[in-house]
């Protein structure tokens, strides 16, 4: 029998069980926030514990899944996980590798996920001889599943990872060995992003702090209060390892229930005044555009940061910073404050604004004042948040104009008294330590696959110069298998001499890629693929037929290639079938990366939605089927035609085998193009109306175009198609909004494809990309259903890649096109246009919502001088209290000013419309989709 201990006397209880549980009842000084936390292990009987409510316990009770004991760790890592299936093999073999030979307890925390995630990661673990536990616990957020892992931690030192990120090499060694030699209480290494999709890496936001920091040294230690810049960098809890008895000394608990919790515990960690170890190496990768992930959240929770920020100004160590750490101090939290702000949905952010104020209040004035001298932007961002308050306001504003610009470099020389050439590094160490890294340019030339491969993976190195970076790779991994196929003998016999002095006994050097076949046939996995100076693509077949040898497939390939040797929609298809991930550099700056495609998946898939169009339907499907692009699938999707359409759907479902017949009850051109966009298998998706026609070579210019741009969605020219073979192009009226960008491809801005004519079946779109964002055809729109969608997917991206070639023909002046009503059917406009309000509600973006206001306003223009003379009284009223209604966040004169401004040449009509709206003659209510025919 064990006793219950319980921290909080006044919740003693005890406990009958042959298992022991611990019930934290603690007071976060921080925050001023309860954590409660409750372990069992699994067994454990519930009915005997008392003194503790059923609802308590099945709050916060935590199960010890599975656990394994190992030598005594020296490092913690906390992995909280919240459906992370996906990308938790990769940050656990991170993990692993950036351990190197320290000694490390692996703690993942299975915050109530829905999928696999415990069950992967306990299999993961099983594999390896370390300390490791998984533990299982209600859904509380990400602050309550770091905490949960900190209080079970034994090692001295921890470190936080969350489930979807990665650590590099041999990273949690080098810090810890600082830490350690240092005693510091906190190492920092530098992080860099990379996308979840391309897998492109690019630096993190705060590099420059970073460099500016540094100085070009390799590394630094020092007290946060001597190094103010150090208040400035980004809140990443994730690129640094902690000091266990600092972090529970000073009870650096996360806030439970909370967004962007990493505010307030990084300002108050450094704060504190333990010292802080930086490397100028790098450590965390942390992944971008994963569904799901919180920072695409657009939610009320990015309230959360201003909480965060309040509580941190609370804390006694905050309020002790000196006026120079107090300035960065804002600057950095003004930075994400004001990220945040713009981040959240526009519907929201009043209530983010209303929030500001009161928080403002709570900044120092000396602090703002000083801030005022160096930042100008930002100490003003201070004062607008205020909203009126006279405070701080007055303070800067009876500044000199002078003193309000950036301070002078002078005056920053004369408070150390140096000359400008020993500026820079005032009061930097001098480098101590040797740090053995990676170069900056191998980093970029091997990607992400140097932190994914496990650290007793394989590896192969194709490397015709002959480089050090197979070298490095088996240091990194002493586990590891690695493989130099290097041609040149000198440098051969030169790396294996290197080998030798540094006892690496795990990397083989071969002389040709047919020479190393028989040793990569006894490998069951290729892990890593370096390829040097990729001159033709017959070298992938040379790799897989080496000596009659099958090998196997490599999970990820990285290198060089020449953009003038090797076409770079021909090296993707080759690396998508290839491996399962790649990320190639060209000579010119182009990189053709991404992910492996199923052979079942097609590159495109064409939705064309057909109903009683036999005149033209042949002439439509023929253009696809003589498409170039022959990767695709063309879904002819019945709705429901009562003509000899079906018929010629299924002739040309025998004659083509990329043709594929869907039939469904007639329900709309929308639902005719969700089913097929449900039922499509393609990377990427367009839609074709079944009386217009496609270039020859359209798909694969669009095609191609996703490749050279890694675009979620690209788009080309198109021209009106009239009788008797007269066209009209378009490319001359959009010439002027498109400019040249990198490797020579033409962008548009997204406003201008939203401010035009509804032309979905000009792009295509990225099928992830439109599952991610939800992004769906409004199934109860009999007509125009291309409005809202096209809204939509293009006020998720900011340019569109644009081929300038005609990629479709848009046949005008056939009997029976929507474009040609002018009844009473047009009164669908209303319906439409409160399903994009919603849509540009939902935005994080203001320029989402000013340009639904224009999409409003023109709609309503054009359809009053269209609509027929007996409707356009109903339309009036209708579309005067649409556009001045109680529903729109701008007042009645502000918008008044606004739309006058934008359509000058409506200035009546939109006079007429706002006096109505005012004198009462306007609708009450506006008509639903119910309400029109």
């Amino acid at each position: 029998m064990l006793k219950l201990e319980c921290l909080h006397e006044s919740n003693l209880a005890s406990v009958d069980c042959c298992h022991s549980i611990r019930v934290f009842h603690k007071q976060n000084p921080a925050y001023k926030k309860s954590v409660h936390m409750e372990f069992s292990i699994t067994g454990c009987s519930d009915k005997k514990i008392s003194g503790i409510s059923a609802a308590d316990r099945n709050q916060f009770k935590t199960e010890v899944l599975k656990n394994k004991s190992g030598p005594t760790p020296e490092l913690s890592v906390i992995i909280p996980s919240y459906n992370c299936a996906t990308t938790l093999p990769e940050t656990l073999h991170s993990v692993f590798a950036a351990a190197g030979n320290l000694t490390i307890e692996v703690i993942v925390v299975n915050d109530g996920s829905s999928d696999e995630t415990a069950d992967i990661a306990g299999a993961i673990l099983s594999e390896c001889n370390t300390s490791w536990m998984v533990l299982n616990r209600p859904n509380g957020g990400l602050s309550a599943a770091r905490n949960t892992g900190r209080e079970v931690a034994t090692a001295p030192y921890i470190a936080y990872l969350d489930g979807d990120d990665l650590m590099a090499p041999k990273a949690y060694e080098r810090m810890v060995r600082y830490a350690e030699k240092f005693d510091c209480a906190q190492v920092f290494s530098r992080s860099v992003v990379f996308s979840d999709t391309t897998l492109a890496v690019r630096p993190f936001y705060d590099s420059e702090i970073w460099d500016s920091i540094l100085g070009g040294l390799q590394h630094r230690q020092f007290c946060p209060q001597v190094e103010p810049r150090v208040f400035r960098t980004e809140p990443k809890t994730c690129a640094r390892i902690w000091k266990r008895a600092y972090v529970e000394e000073h009870d650096l608990s996360f806030p439970e229930g909370r967004l962007f919790e990493d505010v307030g515990i990084h300002s108050i960690a450094l704060a504190i005044g333990g010292r802080v170890g930086i490397l100028n190496e790098i450590g965390l990768l942390y992944r971008e555009g994963r569904s799901g992930a919180i920072t695409q959240s657009k939610s009320e929770g990015r309230l959360d940061v201003l909480s965060n920020v309040s509580d941190a100004l609370d804390h006694p160590a905050i309020q002790d910073l000196n006026d120079e750490c107090g300035r960065n101090l804002l600057a950095g939290y003004m930075r994400i404050i004001n990220w945040c702000r713009q981040s959240i949905a526009v519907q929201l952010r009043h209530k983010f604004l209303a929030a500001q104020p009161s928080l403002h209040r709570k900044f120092p004035k000396k602090w703002v004042r000083k801030l005022a001298l160096s930042d100008k932007v930002t100490a003003r961002l201070i004062a607008k948040g205020l909203i009126g308050d006279g405070s701080i306001k007055s303070a800067l504003d009876g500044l000199p104009l002078a003193w309000k610009i950036s301070r002078p470099l002078s005056l920053r020389r004369k408070r150390y008294g140096l000359p400008w050439t020993q500026y820079r590094t005032v009061g930097f160490n001098a480098p101590e330590l040797a740090t053995d890294t990676f170069s900056k340019h191998a980093f970029w030339d091997w990607g992400i696959g140097w932190a994914t491969t496990p650290v007793d993976g394989t590896a192969v190195f194709i490397d015709a110069d002959g480089t050090d970076g197979a070298l490095r790779f088996a240091k990194d991994r002493p586990k590891s298998r690695v493989i130099l196929v290097c041609r040149n003998e000198q440098r051969r016999d030169a790396l294996a001499a290197k080998a030798r002095t540094a006892n690496v006994a795990n990397l083989i050097i071969f002389d040709e890629v047919a020479s190393a076949a028989p040793e990569l046939g006894r490998w069951k996995r290729i892990n890593f693929l370096y390829v040097r100076s990729l001159d033709d693509l017959s070298f992938l077949e040379t790799f897989n037929t080496s000596s009659g040898t099958s090998l196997p497939a490599p999970e990820y390939v990285c290198g060089t290639f020449s953009d003038l040797d090797i076409d770079p929609v021909d090296l993707h298809r080759a690396m998508q079938s290839f491996s399962s991930a790649f990320c190639m550099s060209g000579q010119s700056g182009l990189l053709v990366s991404g992910r492996s495609r199923p052979p079942e998946m097609p590159e495109v898939s064409v939705v064309v939605p057909v109903y009683n169009v036999e005149e033209y339907l042949d002439e439509c499907v023929e253009s696809l089927s003589n498409q170039t692009l022959q990767n695709r699938e063309i879904l002819l999707v019945n709705d429901g035609a009562t003509d000899r359409s079906p018929e010629i759907c299924n002739a040309w479902a025998k004659r083509d085998p990329t043709v594929r017949v869907i039939n469904k009850e007639n329900g709309g051109c929308a639902s005719s193009r969700m089913q097929g966009m449900v039922e499509a298998k393609g990377e990427y998706v367009t839609f074709v109306d079944s009386d217009d026609w496609m270039e020859q070579s359209a798909l694969d210019d669009l095609y191609r175009l996703t490749v050279l741009s890694n675009a979620d969605v690209v788009e080309g020219d198109w021209r009106f198609a009239y009788p008797n073979n007269r066209f009209e192009h378009e490319l001359p009226l959009e010439s002027n909004s498109r400019w040249p960008g990198p490797g020579g491809i033409d962008y548009r801005s997204s406003a201008n494809g939203i401010l035009g004519r509804p032309t979905i079946w000009r792009r295509l779109y990225k099928k992830a990309f439109l599952d991610a964002h939800q992004i769906e055809f409004e199934v109860k729109a009999r007509r125009f259903d291309d409005l809202p969608f096209q809204f939509h997917a293009l006020s998720e991206i900011v340019n569109v890649p644009y081929v300038p070639k005609v990629i479709l023909n848009y046949r005008q002046e056939r009997e029976g096109q929507d474009v040609a009503i002018s009844d009473d059917r047009l009164f669908i406009h209303f319906p439409l246009l409160e399903t994009v309000r919603n849509i540009a509600l939902n935005s994080a973006e203001r320029g989402t919502y000013v340009n639904y206001l224009r999409v409003q306003l023109n709609t309503h223009l054009w359809g009053l001088e269209k609509i027929d003379p007996e409707f356009i009284d109903d339309y009036r009223r209708w579309a005067a209290l649409d556009l001045f209604g109680p529903h729109q966040i701008w007042s009645n004169l502000k918008l008044l000013f606004w739309f006058r401004r934008k359509r000058k040449d409506a200035k009546g009509d939109i006079r007429k419309l706002y006096w109505a709206y005012l004198t009462g003659k306007a609708a009450k209510t506006l008509p639903g989709y119910g309400d029109v025919r």
